[in-house]
């Protein structure tokens, strides 16, 4: 179904239903939205308005791990945006663009259109909390925890300005999964329960992420029984809905979380269900002659432990479809590392 006319008359008004649904965590169909307020845009011949959906559209390609076709939308939006020397709209593309980047591993790409991104905005007005957020971000990626925690704060302190509990419960979680992987445990706890709480509060789609960190902090601490019950919570959750994470990464986690505590069997079973999904993740991997991009190394990670289980469970059941198992695994992951140096 097109548009109402009278959106089509007024282009400003031709994004909101496929915002309304990416809101809802609905991205499929928002961006089935957007491809029909295209439609109708192009009859108006506001090519503003064409980068905007362009932009939105993008970000649902994003959402449902579809990146070469993310990546599409952004470019063009970007052509469009730079064509009217829109410096705003042109920041928002960037700094989608950087999260793709992030998404596939390639995180000084990311960074750089990330910094871009905040270049624009600081020409003309003030930076957005997200901005900020994903700026900080990638700095604390890169080891720079001096300049990304002032962003952290600043994105904090003007999320809560405009009283943004979304954006607020995004920047207390990915400041407390910095911390984390920094190893300062103590402090990524105090933010992560922050986050939390503010997402179960709000049943927010993206309180799978806040089982997911815990879960991380709590193998970090030793704390396994803890871990899994927190692991399985967002499973369930990501088994009803738009994940904001690969799945595969989620099995390949509760797989190295089992291995942990000598459960290979189950192990196994969540590795191959990874091993599963990824090969359909890495489809969706832009071509390195179009956007250099690296395969995730969790994606190497992946192989090898599944190779290394399906090897163990082996060497004490003698079951030779085991053996054939790891080696057929190991020659993938070389077949697949392979065809990605070629491209």
């Amino acid at each position: 179904r097109n548009p109402p006319l009278s959106s089509a008359r007024q282009p400003h008004l031709l994004a909101k239903p496929g915002e309304r649904l990416f809101a809802l965590g609905r991205y499929a169909e928002a961006a089935a939205a957007f491809q029909r307020a295209l439609e109708a845009a192009r009859q108006t011949g506001d090519s503003r308005v064409r980068a905007r959906l362009l932009n939105n559209l993008g970000g649902c390609r994003l959402a449902t791990f579809q990146y070469r076709q993310a990546m599409e939308a952004f470019l063009e939006a970007e052509r469009l945006s730079d064509a009217h020397r829109d410096p705003e709209a042109a920041a928002s593309v960037w700094s989608n663009i950087a999260t793709a980047y992030a998404h596939m591993g390639e995180i000084e790409a990311a960074r750089d259109a990330a910094e871009r991104a905040l270049h624009l905005v600081e020409r003309t007005g003030r930076p957005s909390p997200r901005l900020l957020l994903r700026v900080a971000t990638l700095r604390a990626r890169a080891g720079d925890f001096s300049s990304a925690m002032p962003l952290f704060h600043r994105a904090i302190q003007l999320a809560d300005q405009s009283g943004d509990e979304s954006t607020i419960a995004q920047c207390w979680s990915t400041l407390g999964y910095a911390l984390l992987v920094a190893g300062q445990w103590e402090q990524a706890e105090e933010a992560l329960v922050e986050s939390f709480r503010r997402r179960y509060l709000g049943r927010h789609p993206d309180l799978l992420l806040s089982y997911r960190n815990l879960a991380l902090l709590r193998m970090a601490q030793g704390d396994l029984r803890s871990a899994s019950v927190l692991m399985d919570r967002a499973l369930v959750l990501a088994g009803r809905g738009a994940s904001p994470v690969p799945p595969w990464s989620l099995y390949h986690l509760r797989g190295r979380l089992r291995l942990r505590q000598q459960r290979l069997p189950e192990a196994l079973e969540d590795f191959r269900k990874a091993l599963d999904l990824a090969r359909r993740w890495r489809l969706e991997a832009l071509p390195a002659d179009a956007f250099r991009i690296s395969l995730d190394v969790g994606l190497h990670e992946l192989y090898a432990s599944l190779l290394e289980t399906a090897a163990e469970l082996y060497f004490r059941t003698g079951r030779v479809a085991l053996a054939r198992e790891a080696f057929e695994a190991g020659e993938e992951n070389r077949a697949a590392s392979l065809r990605a140096d070629l491209d």
